[in-house]
């Protein structure tokens, strides 16, 4: 509680003092005012939020195709300060007929995204608050000198459960985190009916993602020293290709009431990325100089990882696939499909892999006359999947360190043990189901479904004793099966 004797602020948020009667106390920064609430203390910390968004457009198109182009221009201020979000966007979409035989369709978006300064993590603040009689606007005039370097406002009396609010002000508007962000998704695709009977349909796409993210922390001091500051610079790539074509089949017999489709092709999809990142360590050496020459010293062995670092994956699927689908009197749907997928992130041998799956659909209420029954259709379907490893997992990884107190490099050996070449994780699933519609305008509605699913060959790595020289073991185990009834009832009343 506050001492009337001293007359001095509380400065601890789990205590509170007596009433608010403007008696003159002694501020924690050695001032004298008046005891009394400051009700906005909290609120100061945070700013009304804003959202700005233009766009336009411009379409047209003729017998021989159509396009459009559009960009747009987005920008949110935050509710803290310094805090805000630029997107530019920019999108084409268009298509042509070349010939009476092809057709090109091409689809493009570009996003450019720049993030200054994301909320911090104020949960402490959230928990403890502020205190009552303590002024927000004292403390966000007084954590900089007159140099514009940061104050420590604990040796200045304020308690530290409040010099969290002069933390995130210095976060905020002292120091600057920007995330630059280009991503890019583009496709183009050709139809090609050189057939009445077939069609070639071709497809590439590209997902392509740039990150850059740029942290400039600002020297706190400069007496009697240089303190503190650091500039650090990430950036990472992510590439996404996708190839595919598939010839397609379309036929009617039996006088049109039956219905033959059908299509086969290739596709292959790769995923590449890499990110490097580089940093200062320790003190700069001169203040307000954002580059990597400001580092007065590079840490060696395991500290170099922090300011140093640099990685690059990449991963391969190659699939051919075929199906084939019969209709007849629009009752009865039969689809077959098969595929098989070449993984490049599971062992020779083992990186092939095949995946049935049938399903048949019958509208059995143009057959059964059932009283009230607008529609009705039974469903049953079978597919057995398999996927594959995450990157590397599957594969034994040597790696490069240094003999303790030498210059000397060694291959360390994997400390993962494989009790043999990693195999496809698979599921097999079965289900029936059906859909039931009555009374006119479909008024109640039930859907019901069955499933039966089973997971096994699961890829998975288990812990190990480092008694044994390894600290996992990775294998294909485990078996799970799950079951379950799925039921819908839908009902209007008018």
């Amino acid at each position: 509680s506050l001492d009337v004797n001293e007359n001095k602020i509380v400065n601890d948020y789990r205590n509170f003092g007596p009433k608010f009667d403007n008696r003159t106390i002694t501020y924690w920064d050695g001032s004298t005012r008046k005891y009394q609430a400051y009700p906005n203390n909290y609120n100061d910390l945070f700013q009304s939020g804003s959202t700005n968004n233009m766009q336009v457009a411009v379409a047209g198109g003729n017998e021989r195709g159509n396009m459009r182009i559009s960009y747009t221009n987005y920008r949110f201020d935050g509710i803290m300060q310094n805090h805000w979000q630029k997107r530019h966007t920019f999108s084409f979409a268009g298509q042509m007929n070349v010939s009476e035989l092809a057709k090109i369709e091409v689809i493009s978006n570009l996003y450019k995204i720049q993030t200054n300064n994301r909320y911090p993590n104020i949960g402490g603040l959230m928990s403890t608050g502020i205190n009552r009689d303590y002024d927000y606007q004292t403390i966000a005039s007084k954590y900089l000198d007159s140099n514009g370097y940061k104050v420590n406002l604990t040796d200045a009396g304020l308690p530290a459960s409040q010099t969290q609010i002069a933390d995130i002000l210095w976060h905020q508007n002292q120091n600057t985190n920007l995330d630059d962000k280009m991503h890019m998704i583009s496709s183009i695709r050709g139809t090609f009916q050189f057939h009445p009977l077939f069609a070639l349909v071709t497809h590439a796409g590209l997902d392509f993602t740039q990150n850059e993210y740029i942290k400039k922390e600002k020297v706190t001091a400069i007496e009697p020293a240089v303190k503190g500051g650091r500039y650090r610079f990430d950036t990472d790539q992510t590439f996404i290709y996708n190839l595919r074509a598939n010839l397609q089949y379309d036929q009617l017999f039996l006088n049109d009431e039956l219905r033959i489709t059908a299509l086969g092709g290739t596709e292959f999809k790769s995923i590449k990325d890499y990110n490097i990142y580089a940093s200062t360590y320790g003190d700069m050496s001169y203040p307000d100089w954002y580059s990597l020459n400001n580092a007065p010293n590079w840490p060696t062995g395991g500290e170099r990882d922090k300011v140093l670092g640099h990685g690059r994956g990449q991963e391969s699927l190659y699939s051919a696939f075929a199906s084939v689908t019969a209709s007849y009197k629009d009752r009865y749907y039969l689809e077959i499909q098969g595929r098989n997928d070449w993984a490049s992130t599971l062992p020779k041998g083992n990186n092939s892999y095949f995946y049935p799956g049938v399903s048949f659909n019958w509208n059995f209420s143009q057959d059964f006359k059932i009283p009230q029954l607008q529609f009705g259709t039974i469903r049953l379907s079978w597919a057995d999947v398999g996927r594959p490893a995450t990157r590397y997992f599957a594969l034994r990884q040597y790696s490069l360190s240094t003999i303790p107190n030498t210059n000397t490099g060694k291959v360390d050996p994997p400390f993962e043990l494989f009790s043999g070449d990693i195999k496809p994780e698979r599921k097999r699933e079965f289900e029936i189901g059906g859909n039931f519609r009555f009374f006119p305008q479909n008024r109640i509605e039930l859907d019901f479904s069955y499933y039966n699913a089973t997971i096994y060959d699961q890829i998975m790595g288990i812990p190990l004793t480092s008694a044994t020289g390894y600290n996992k073991i990775k294998i294909n185990a485990g078996k799970v099966k799950n079951q379950g009834y799925e039921i819908m009832l839908k009902g209007a009343i008018l």
